[in-house]
Parts: structure tokens; sequence; C-alpha cells
């Protein structure tokens, strides 16, 4: 028989007993502590992998580019501004979608420009052509001063067109607008000195057969939209707008082309069509201005009533 008083024998490999001697194991040490487990290797943590490496958190962990890598960027919410992904058809249709959300933003301030323009042009041939009669003036004459009040007509327009072409911007922004803001914001100044030459430009090209003066529109179309939106001075708006032609000369080209049909067909409906037709160019070639620059644009609101 053993003896009571004597302490319990260790098992182990050392004793020779065995797993199946029956003996009791090893109480663990007196106060319950628990050794610690053994230094690891060096660059290993006992928890993982090394800091910093595959699958942990350091530098190359979160945002560092390792497992988890870079978060992915998040998508625009107006739509990718890529100017590959420009169609002049979805200009036109963008146009139409922002007129049809909220017709009255752009319509009133076109009805006015338009009324304006009318009144205006008539009272300047009134007094620079009207009180000349065939028996008092030469045919030449005539013509010089319908040119001469024409030049004027056309540098008015031009003022008062700006203000639209800042609505058009404002619309394709997703930002308010209204008639007390046509002129606000941009430099009238640069806009006639850019009139002025786009004119003599287009009066040179319209005595070389015509053909010339369109080129002239064409590659000025962005005159304008430069001048109220980039505050350029008038050169450099040119400069920029021929810049941009030439860049993207077949998706301008079809946006000239389809701008021109759509404000025709307005024409030929009474000129009423033209109440619908100008608010629609006018923002589909300030989304053609900003996509083609790799700028976003705002989705149209919900349709008002």
């Amino acid at each position: 028989m053993s003896d009571p008083n004597e302490p319990p024998r260790p098992v182990g490999p050392s004793d020779g007993s065995g797993a199946g001697s029956g003996d009791a194991p090893t109480p663990p040490p007196p106060g319950g502590d628990v050794p610690p487990p053994p230094p690891p290797p060096t660059g290993e943590s006992p928890y993982g992998a090394a800091t910093g490496g595959p699958g942990g958190y350091g530098d190359a962990g979160y945002g560092g580019g390792g497992a988890y890598g870079a978060p992915p960027p998040q998508p625009n919410p107006y739509g990718a501004p890529d100017p590959n992904a420009y169609s002049p058809t979805d200009a036109v249709g963008f146009g139409w979608r922002h007129f049809t959300a909220s017709p009255a933003t752009l319509l009133v301030p076109t009805l006015v420009i338009g009324i304006a323009v009318i009144v205006i042009s008539v009272l300047i041939r009134l007094v620079v052509v009207g009180g000349m009669t065939d028996s008092e003036s030469s045919l030449s004459t005539v013509l010089i001063a319908a040119a001469i009040s024409s030049a004027i007509t056309t540098l008015i327009v031009s003022v008062l067109s700006a203000g639209l072409y800042k609505g058009g911007f404002a619309v394709a922004d997703g930002r308010g607008f209204s008639l007390g803001q046509l002129f606000e914001g941009w430099d009238k100044l640069q806009v006639i000195i850019a009139a002025v030459i786009i004119g003599l430009l287009t009066l040179v090209g319209t005595v070389l057969c015509y053909f010339p003066a369109l080129l002239v529109g064409y590659f000025t179309q962005f005159t304008i939209p430069y001048i109220v939106d980039k505050n350029m001075s008038a050169t450099d708006a040119i400069s920029a707008s021929f810049r941009l032609c030439t860049k993207n000369l077949g998706p301008t080209i079809l946006w000239y082309l389809l701008a021109v049909l759509c404000l025709i067909a307005g024409a030929i409906v009474c000129l009423i069509g033209l109440l619908v037709a100008v608010p629609v160019v006018l923002v589909g070639l300030a989304y053609t201005f900003r996509r083609l620059q790799g700028e976003p644009v705002a989705p149209p609101a919900a349709r008002t009533t």
C-alpha cells in the first residue's frame, strides 16, 4: 500500500508508464498560472501572418494594396464624364428631358429675349433704313444701311443670347435659373468683342462663296460658352472653341448639324417651335460642352406639373 503522504508521481515518457498507465495527470503549477507560449520565430506573429505581410493589417492591409486592397472607386452620381461616352443624340435627349421636366425655366427667358430681339431689330431698321426712299438714295446706300443695321442687331442679339447660354449651363448643372439672372456673372464687353470678331469672319466667309462662313459658325460655336462659363477673354474663347472642335471633330460636327436641324424644325412650325427648340439646343450645347471636357452634368429632376 502506498503512503498517503507520498506525492503523486509525474506521468510522462520519462517514467515509461505511457498514456494508459492510469496514473493522474500532472497538475498545473501552484497559483493557477499558465506558462506563456514559446516566442515565435523572427518575423512571425503568434496570431497570424507577420505584421504588414499578406493577410495582415499593416501597410499591406486595408488601403495598402495587400490582400484587401484599396476600396473600389465610387460611381459618379451624374454619370461617368467620359468624352468617349458622348453622343450628339444623347445631348438632344438630355436637353429635351430637362425642358419637359421644367418647361418654364428656360421657356420664359427665351420668350422675353425673342420679343426683345424682334422689337430691337425692327426699330434699328426703321431708324437706319426706314427714312430712305428710292428717289433720295441709291440702291448701294440702302444696302449699306441695311448691313449696318444688321450688324448692330447682331451685336445686341449676341449680348442677349449670352444670357440664355448662361441659363442653359445652369439647367445642365442642376441649378435654378430665373429671368433676373440673364445678365449676371459674365463679361458683356468680351461677348461684344467676340461677336464683332465672329461677325467679321462670317462676313469674309460669306463673300467667299458662303461655305467658309459655315466653317466659322462651326468652329466658333463654343466661344460664348467659354466666356460665360469659364470667364475667358474673347480671343482666348475663340481659340479654345477651335481647339475643342478640332479635338472632337466627328462628335462636334454631328452635334452642330443636329442643332441646326432642330432650330430649322422649330422655325418651320410658325416660329412657335423655337420656344421649344431653343431651350433644348441650349441645354444640349451645355451638355456637349461639359461632356467633351470630362465635366459632369446633372440628371433632370422629376417632371413638374
